[in-house]
């Protein structure tokens, strides 16, 4: 058989042709249906900073929470919330170190339009990295909101986490209270005030565990300009990651952190083996 040219490349483009048939053939996966919205409510809470008989402070949290829910996710899963604000002031929802699109970030003014008291928006989108981010307002009067409680912690596991017996969650603010009637006064000068709260309740937090276990401690700096200096006394703490960003593991000096505003570090460590051991993160 003698092969001209023509013959040749009328075979070539047959076999081109059938090619891109089979491929045409080939079946493109279902995209994933939607993730069923989860209902975040802005709106009013409280908190016994003062030991009673003082009345409760008044706080702001989501789903009546200061500061609100944990959100916890896959990597790869996708965040769904409908926000309804029972605020009486218009608020967003601002994913602070978070990479996100804009039409997401919740920066009122720049881009979108903050929340009208009352109303109510769908918030969905996949976030491109694992780590500790939080969820806050980003609108006029935000240091107010903010402050009072209205913020909360998303976590998005890595695909593979490092194995650890508990992980915890350590949002410390600041703040100042009327000791007789409980009330938080305005924030003035500096910004800084002397209530120290961990989750919103007042310092010191103890918890219990086995001897030896092994936890993941999250800790955000959520006050408006408090640096917090946390030290860790009775264990080796290890660092992770710092602002949602994950490192090559080290020992900090002094076993000391300082944790500027809004700054997050994960924190692995061992408790003592003895029974009655202490480790105190002050």
């Amino acid at each position: 058989m003698f092969l001209t040219r023509r013959r040749l490349c009328t075979g070539a483009m047959a076999g081109s042709a059938l090619h891109l048939g089979n491929r045409a053939l080939a079946q493109t996966p279902p995209a994933p249906p939607p993730a069923p919205l989860r209902v975040l409510e802005a709106k009013a809470a409280s908190a016994q900073f003062i030991a009673l008989p003082a009345p409760a402070t008044a706080l702001l949290g989501y789903d009546g929470l200061a500061p609100g829910p944990v959100l916890r996710l896959r990597q790869g899963e996708e965040v769904a919330l409908r926000l309804v604000n029972g605020l009486p002031t218009p608020t967003t929802l601002h994913w602070h170190g978070l990479r996100t699109d804009n039409a997401v970030s919740g920066v009122a003014g720049l881009t979108q339009e903050a929340l009208a008291p009352g109303a109510a928006g769908e918030v969905r989108f996949t976030p491109r990295d694992a780590g500790v981010s939080w969820f806050h307002p980003h609108c006029a009067g935000m240091e107010e909101q903010i402050a009072r409680g209205l913020h909360g912690v998303l976590i998005v596991e890595e695909k593979e986490p490092p194995p650890c017996d508990h992980d915890l969650v350590a949002v410390l603010a600041d703040g100042a209270t009327d000791p007789k009637t409980g009330a938080l006064k305005p924030l003035s000068g500096d910004h800084t005030g002397p209530l120290l709260t961990v989750n919103a309740r007042p310092a010191p937090s103890a918890q219990s565990f086995a001897p030896g276990a092994r936890l993941r401690l999250r800790i955000l700096n959520a006050a408006v300009a408090r640096i917090m200096v946390v030290r860790v006394e009775g264990a080796v703490p290890q660092i992770l990651a710092i602002d949602g960003q994950p490192c090559d593991g080290f020992t900090p000096v002094e076993n000391t952190v300082p944790i500027g505003p809004g700054a997050r570090f994960d924190v692995m460590l061992d408790l003592p083996r003895s029974e009655g051991g202490e480790v105190k993160v002050v």
